[in-house]
């Protein structure tokens, strides 16, 4: 069973409205009187509620409503905001191995489709069989891959958070270097939202997705028109480390959330041009560029997992004999975009 994980300590519901307080207390009093006059044998009253009962009624209720603002969370927050945070009270989970074995499963699935990622696959897969046995899903510690463009950054996060079945978030900075997207913005700014690992934890109610930051060496600073700055890295610094993710603040909700449990995959293209405080709290993974060969099996892997004939993996491996070295399509990249194509034209009739 998924194991319950408090996301959002110390968050309180928000406070019930007035009217709705009224109207509770005054179906319990009806019941209540209602039940003495039974128990009493007494003739039952068409309304056990008077015009006075009501006014104590509203008072009350008015008190109780003030009450509950003193100690609600955020009590500015709308409607909206509120519904988005009702999963933190629905129950939000930790997904991912729930033994030992399991993890040794995924593990050896990753190693099968990716070898050249031996390295990366065995540092996950320690983390993971000790997250398992502790009852903690899918859990390890931030990990950063080194190396060339389309090598299976990308299609390492995707493929463990698919055998795990926990949700994935993609943020590439070459697309932008502020922390909006990861953080999420105050509402004073102008298209103010929660970040995207904050509503992916509460749109899927699972706590530790896989979270893969791609070129994160382009991060940059973001300067705002009333002088306030974001930048990627401020964000992954407080994001990653332990002590200030346990107890993180949303800027937009204004709610702290325990980000421990996020799984942190960061690629960079060259490390040199990396922030030293992040790659402190990194493990470092140097990648190679793929050789014909291993593009190759690759390829063969998945057009058999896919159930494609070997029409498919000729038509591949001659388009690969076809491209000269350094061809842009010569990677992982373009080998899965070749396989998306030949599927995609097997699924339509011939035409006449």
């Amino acid at each position: 069973m998924p194991k319950p994980f408090d996301f959002a300590p110390g968050l309180r519901r928000p406070a019930t409205p007035t009217n709705e307080i009224e109207k509770r207390l005054g179906r319990f009093l009806a019941d209540l009187r209602r039940r003495k006059a039974a128990d009493a044998d007494a003739e039952a009253m068409l309304d056990p509620v008077s015009a006075s009962d009501w006014d104590r009624i509203a008072r009350r209720a008015r008190k109780l409503h003030e009450a509950q603002r003193k100690v609600q969370t955020n009590p500015n927050l709308k409607k909206e905001d509120w519904e988005q945070l009702s999963a933190v009270f629905e129950g939000i989970s930790l997904q991912g191995p729930a033994t030992e074995h399991h993890a040794n499963e995924i593990a050896a699935d990753l190693l099968e489709e990716m070898p050249w990622m031996r390295q990366a696959i065995e540092h996950i897969w320690r983390d993971m069989r000790r997250a398992a046995a502790r009852g903690y899903g899918l859990r390890f510690r931030p990990i950063l891959l080194d190396g060339p463009p389309s090598v299976g950054k990308t299609h390492l996060a995707r493929s463990l958070a698919r055998l795990c079945r926990v949700p994935e978030v993609s943020i590439d900075i070459g697309a932008g270097s502020d922390g909006f997207r990861l953080v999420g913005s105050t509402r004073n700014w102008g298209r103010s939202t929660p970040g995207r690992v904050v509503e992916t934890v509460l749109a899927h109610r699972v706590a530790n997705p896989v979270v893969f930051v791609d070129e994160v060496e382009k991060a940059g600073v973001m300067q705002m028109t009333g002088g306030a700055s974001t930048s990627v890295i401020t964000a992954l610094l407080g994001m990653i480390e332990p002590s200030s993710a346990s107890r993180w603040e949303c800027p937009y909700l204004a709610v702290k959330f325990d980000l421990s449990r996020v799984n942190w995959i960061l690629a960079s293209n060259d490390i040199r041009l990396m922030s030293r405080p992040l790659l402190s709290r990194c493990r470092v993974v140097f990648l190679r560029e793929l050789t014909r060969c291993e593009l190759f099996e690759f390829a063969e892997r998945q057009i058999r997992k896919r159930g494609l004939d070997d029409g498919a993996l000729e038509n591949v491996a001659a388009l690969m004999q076809a491209m000269p070295d350094g061809h842009l399509d010569l990677c992982l990249r373009g080998v899965l975009r070749i396989i998306d194509d030949l599927e995609a034209l097997g699924e339509f009739p011939p035409l006449s």
